[in-house]
C-alpha cells in the first residue's frame, strides 16, 4: 500500500513540473514575439533627405505662368469701353470729338493701374525656384542650404519665427511628419505657404509640393517642383 501510494506523489510532482515549464516557455515565447524592434518600430522609420538635389525643370510645375494667367484681366472690361467713345478720335486719343478725351483717359487709367504681377517680394521669390537645394537631415533637424541662404527647420511640430527690420516680414514655421512626408507650414505678413517633402520610393525624386494663400491672389495657388539626387561620386 506504501509504495502505491508513493507511486501517485511521484507521478502527480511529475506531472505538476511539466505543465510548469510548459506554460513558462510559452509566455516567454509571447513576451519574445511583443518585444520583436523589428514588428513595433517598422512604422517609426522616417525617409532621410540628406543630399544634393538638382531641379528638373521639364517635370517641374512654372508658378509664374499660372499666376500671370489668373490676374489676366478678360478682354472686355473695365478701360477697353472708353475705347468705343464717340467722335472721330480712337482710344488713344487721337482725332477730334468726345473719343479723343475718352480715350486719354483710357491711357492715364492703363498707366495707373497696378500691375497684377507684382507680389509683395516674400511671396514672389517663392515662385523662382532654387535650381539647387543641399539638404543635411538629422532628426529632429533639417537644413535646407541654396543660393539665397541656409534655413534650419525643425521637423517635431516645434514654432520657430524668424524676423528682420523690427519685426517686418516676420516668418513663423512649424513642420512635423504626415506619414513619410514632411509638411511645413509657414506664416508671413502677407499670407501662408505650406511645403509638403516626399521622396517618392520610385523614382528615387524629392517632390516639393507647394500650396500659396494670400489675399494678393484670387485663390490658392498649387504647384510642384521635381529634384533630382546628384550622386556623390560623380560630384
Amino acid at each position: 500500500m506504501p509504495k502505491i501510494i508513493n507511486y501517485f506523489f511521484l507521478l502527480f510532482c511529475t506531472f505538476f513540473i511539466v505543465s510548469g515549464c510548459t506554460n513558462t516557455s510559452s509566455k516567454q515565447t509571447a513576451n519574445n514575439m511583443w518585444d520583436d524592434p523589428d514588428l513595433s518600430n517598422v512604422s517609426l522609420i522616417k525617409p532621410n533627405l540628406t543630399g544634393v538635389w538638382i531641379l528638373n525643370g521639364e517635370l517641374s510645375d512654372n508658378p509664374q505662368a499660372q499666376v500671370k494667367k489668373r490676374m489676366r484681366k478678360p478682354a472686355n472690361s473695365g478701360g477697353n469701353k472708353n475705347m468705343n467713345g464717340h467722335g472721330d478720335g480712337d482710344h488713344r486719343g487721337n482725332g477730334k470729338g468726345s473719343g479723343g478725351k475718352q480715350g486719354k483717359a483710357y491711357s492715364r487709367n492703363k498707366k495707373n493701374t497696378p500691375r497684377h504681377n507684382a507680389l509683395p517680394q516674400e511671396l514672389h521669390v517663392l515662385l523662382i525656384a532654387a535650381e539647387t537645394l543641399e539638404l543635411k537631415h538629422e532628426e529632429p533637424l533639417l537644413s535646407i542650404l541654396t543660393k539665397a541662404g541656409q534655413e534650419e527647420i525643425y521637423t517635431d511640430f516645434r514654432s520657430s519665427s524668424v524676423s528682420s527690420n523690427h519685426d517686418l516680414n516676420q516668418k513663423v514655421t512649424i513642420a512635423g511628419w504626415e506619414n513619410n512626408s514632411l509638411v511645413v507650414e509657414n506664416t508671413l505678413s502677407s499670407g501662408r505657404f505650406i511645403q509638403q517633402f516626399t521622396l517618392d520610393s520610385t523614382s528615387g525624386q524629392l517632390w516639393i509640393d507647394t500650396l500659396i494663400t494670400t489675399s494678393h491672389l484670387p485663390k490658392p495657388l498649387k504647384f510642384r517642383r521635381i529634384y533630382e539626387r546628384i550622386n556623390p561620386d560623380t560630384k
